[in-house]
């Protein structure tokens, strides 16, 4: 990954492409996820940055209320979704990056 890609995964071509050679894990869902989960926070760092931008009080984030956090979806989250909605096809689980500001 050359880090412009997007933050959805397409775990499918991956498949296809013969790069992984068989069955997608969730082992292999979390590697991506956490090569890109980076890529997300920098994001996540950007919108808070730039909706604070005209508030000039709004320099020191912590102090103003303002919190982010990001991480990714845990082993048994992933299992359960692929279950209930996907017919255990774990490659259709797309929401395993999260990320979360709050703001005051």
């Amino acid at each position: 990954m050359t880090g412009k890609e997007p933050l959805r995964h397409n775990l499918s071509d991956t498949i296809e492409s013969g790069e992984h050679g068989g069955s997608l894990t969730i082992t292999d869902i979390h590697i991506v996820a956490k090569a890109q989960l980076s890529n997300l926070e920098r994001i996540i760092n950007c919108i808070v940055n730039y909706s604070t931008q005209n508030d000039p009080s709004s320099t020191d984030l912590e102090c103003n209320g303002i919190t982010s956090s990001s991480g990714i979806k845990d082993y048994t989250s992933i299992r359960r979704k692929a279950r209930i909605k996907y017919n255990d096809d774990v490659s259709q689980v797309k929401d395993v990056l999260r990320g979360e500001t709050t703001f005051p």
